[in-house]
């Protein structure tokens, strides 16, 4: 059976970006007060991965105008599949997911 790991997990923009912490093998907990980001980032691993938010197609919550109002975005998910590293990137309002295998044949 395969397994992916999920090592970090950016955001960028002309406007905002975010950057985790690199993530230990096995299980993180997310800990921090309301407001201080846990579902946008759930949100970023969920929409990095190809799933569906809805909070990023329109602004109807202003939590993410951040995200929804910036500009040149993307989500880039450095991740471990089989103990080989890729990174996914995807732009916001994009359906491709571009992979990048660094350098494995």
């Amino acid at each position: 059976m395969g397994n992916l790991i999920i090592k970090k997990v950016i955001y960028s923009g002309d406007l905002y970006s975010f950057e985790s912490p690199e993530f230990d093998i096995g299980v993180n907990v997310i800990v921090g007060d309301n407001g201080s980001g846990k579902s946008t980032l759930a949100y970023f691993i969920e929409y990095g991965l190809g799933g569906e938010v809805l909070y990023f197609k329109q602004a109807k919550d202003n939590r993410y105008d951040e995200i929804v109002k910036d500009t040149n975005n993307y989500i880039k998910i450095d991740v471990i599949i089989n103990s080989t590293r890729y990174s996914l990137k995807r732009f916001i309002g994009k359906n491709d997911i571009f992979i990048d295998d660094h350098g494995v044949v």
